[in-house]
């Protein structure tokens, strides 16, 4: 059976001093394995440390991996399938039903009720943009390291895919909120580059730590490292991923919790529950289609052929004629009489999920980063890179269990066989050698309205703190069209369709004001000295497209159908996260709309773009450059940092053409 790669990962397994467990784990005593099939100390899942078998037989593509007593089959992980966690996985731990919920703070040292490291800020009291914690705060140490790896996330194998620390997905990324993480990269792949990106940090004055190839940095070349740091400014939930190419579509992701305020009392923090439809073709091969001349047949769009849950779900085999094991679904433990915290993220390349639980209602308490007034709801709808926090009573009784549902929804490009992802909620004393009993494909129902494609009504998501429209001093409007250049089809923004330089990233050009010297395929919009920008983006195009600007969060001023009238959803306290959702063209004659507003006071240039990783691949990329004027202050040793990067970046590519040349580069 296929194994995973080791691909130099040992380098990069274990994380540096003084940073959290990789994953939410629970340690067996010295010298003991625990019974949970974990990433330290385990006996089920070939640990790497803390385990009274290290250094023993388990082997992980026939290659010792200085673990355990090796995987067993149905062992570990969800809902026992035919293979081991580690042929799924990798050594992932996500969706194991006797997982340990997340603490209330990094290192669990805050109870609820407790002082905690964020003392006096609430989320109705406190601005979040400029509150963060300055006293007590502590600087956490990471290190992932990116390899190649076989695994079967539903059964089917997946040649050269991307894991992180062995992972997918990879390891927790945690803090408290005002923290510094420092996390360094290393690229363990053999033929192309890398960048990692904190998805929805703010990055104030750090633009050259956003981790976007060819716009703040050239990427990490092979064999080489690069150590991001940054502030923790705001809390919640959110994931990191890579950002070249569209690399991180083939697992290169992982989840990261910012530990700070809430506005809903919870029990038990569930965690991360991570949504991801899943390719066949790796994601090289899925680019290659999607930049295939017109004259060749091209584009082959990227079709999902499955979804995911955590990294887990149960392909029917009897659809496939490829190689097919029965596999684990990822679980959940619920106690009667509690509420629970689970950590929505959808951390996919291609598809609005809609998130539901059977039997149970959620209470949503935030969008993004964004503590907003909580309300109650059956579905929640996700575009890529968006995440939601909720909270779920758990109104089962001992024994019970239901399951969780994860659907594609029909605007998003998928085969049609299995695009209902589902996890098991295990109640205490659950049998759980057995699976609820409702049917699978009772999720939400499939709509032709291109509104179902989008997010919850904007009069729903109202942030805790009130943050008025500001009167913007620039307004641009910008037209999102899929169009032919005489040879291939691309995305453009205002008849511009983007291409990066990996060797010439645009913030050096932003720090010597050359910017107004590069080719138009750069894209950029420079606002100069304005405080306050505002777009209002048109879609002329037949797909939803969710919307994300780095460095900021963005008011949300309203989104629909047709010409935008002017009209303010709730002007004095809109809608605040970092990606949303806007949906198809309702015809070839009227476009959607999404106005966006936010305030300009982050040096630095900043990507504006569809999360959707194969629409960016075609060009849907804008670089909004942000006070200029104020950049050799702001981010000063920024370009001493990113220099050896570009270094090292030129003489590999001086070796050979690479896949970079193929697509925008994002």
């Amino acid at each position: 059976m296929m194994g995973l790669k080791l691909g130099g990962l040992l380098a990069g397994l274990l994380i540096t001093s003084g940073a959290a467990d990789p994953v939410p784990i629970r340690r067996g005593a010295p010298g003991q394995g625990s019974a949970r099939g974990g990433f330290i100390g385990n006996t089920d899942a070939g640990g790497f440390g803390g385990s009274s078998n290290v250094g023993g037989g388990s082997t992980f593509g026939g290659s010792t991996y200085g673990s355990g007593a090796g995987s067993r089959p149905g062992s570990y992980g969800g809902y026992g399938g035919g293979i081991s966690s580690t042929q799924q996985n990798g050594y992932s731990n996500w969706g194991t039903y006797n997982a340990s919920s997340l603490p209330y703070s990094y290192g669990g040292g805050y109870t609820r009720g407790g002082s905690s490291p964020w003392a006096g800020i609430s989320t109705q009291n406190s601005n979040p943009y400029t509150s963060a914690p300055r006293t007590g705060v502590q600087t956490r140490s990471y290190h992932l390291t990116l390899a190649e790896c076989d695994i079967k996330p539903d059964g089917v194998v997946t040649q050269n895919a991307i894991c992180v620390n062995g992972q997918f997905p990879g390891p927790l990324i945690s803090a408290n909120y005002g923290d510094t993480l420092s996390i360094t990269v290393t690229n363990n792949l053999k033929d192309e580059g890398t960048a990692m990106h904190w998805h929805g940090f703010l990055q104030t004055n750090n633009n050259q730590n956003d981790g976007v190839p060819g716009v703040t940095q050239c990427p990490i070349a092979p064999g080489q490292s690069y150590t991001y740091t940054m502030k923790a400014e705001l809390y919640g939930s959110s994931w990191y991923h890579t950002h070249y190419s569209a690399q991180y579509a083939g697992g290169a992701v992982g989840p990261i919790v910012v530990y700070g305020p809430y506005n809903s009392a919870y029990d038990v923090d569930v965690g991360p529950v991570m949504l991801m439809e899943w390719y066949r073709n790796n994601y090289k091969k899925n680019v290659q289609g999607l930049m295939n001349p017109l004259a060749k047949g091209g584009p082959a769009l990227p079709t999902a052929n499955s979804n995911l849950i955590n990294g887990k779900m149960r392909f029917p085999c009897s659809q496939t004629k490829l190689a097919c094991e029965t596999a684990s679904y990822a679980a959940f433990n619920f106690t009667s009489g509690k509420n629970h915290r689970l950590r929505l993220m959808n951390i996919g390349s291609g598809a609005v999920q809609k998130f539901s639980i059977d039997g149970h209602t959620m209470q949503v308490i935030a969008n993004d980063y964004m503590p907003i007034k909580p309300y109650n709801t059956s579905v929640i709808a996700l575009g890529v890179g968006q995440r939601a926090d909720v909270i779920v009573f758990g109104s089962g009784k001992k024994g019970d269990k239901f399951w969780m549902r994860s659907n594609i929804v029909v605007c998003s490009i998928n085969d049609g066989v299995l695009t209902e992802a589902l996890a098991v909620i295990y109640y205490q004393g659950a049998d759980t050698k057995t699976l609820p009993a409702a049917a699978p494909n009772q999720g939400p129902a499939a709509s032709t309205s291109p509104m179902s494609c989008g997010n919850d009504p904007l009069t729903s998501t109202i942030p805790t703190f009130p943050i008025a429209v500001a009167k913007p001093n620039v307004t641009n409007e910008l037209a999102i069209s899929l169009k032919s250049n005489g040879t291939h089809m691309l995305y453009t923004m205002n008849n511009v369709s983007f291409r990066a330089d990996f060797n010439d990233p645009l913030i050096n050009h932003a720090f010597d004001s050359t910017l107004r010297n590069l080719p138009a395929k750069r894209n950029i919009w420079n606002l100069g000295t304005a405080t306050e920008a505002r777009v209002i983006i048109y879609n002329w195009n037949d797909a939803p497209h969710p919307i994300h600007l780095h460095g900021h969060n963005m008011q949300v001023l309203n989104l629909g159908m047709g010409k935008w009238d002017g009209t303010i959803v709730r002007a004095s306290n809109p809608q605040r996260r970092d990606v949303q959702v806007m949906p198809p063209a309702a015809s070839a004659t009227m476009p959607s709309f999404l106005v966006l507003q936010w305030t300009a006071n982050n040096p630095g240039v900043w990507p504006l773009h569809c999360h959707f990783a194969w629409h960016s691949s075609l060009g849907l990329v804008t670089n909004v450059v942000m006070r200029q004027n104020l950049m050799q202050t702001a981010l000063r040793g920024a370009a001493t940092v990113i220099s050896p990067v570009c270094q090292q970046w030129n003489a590999f590519t001086a070796k050979g053409p690479l896949l970079s040349g193929t697509d925008s580069g994002l």
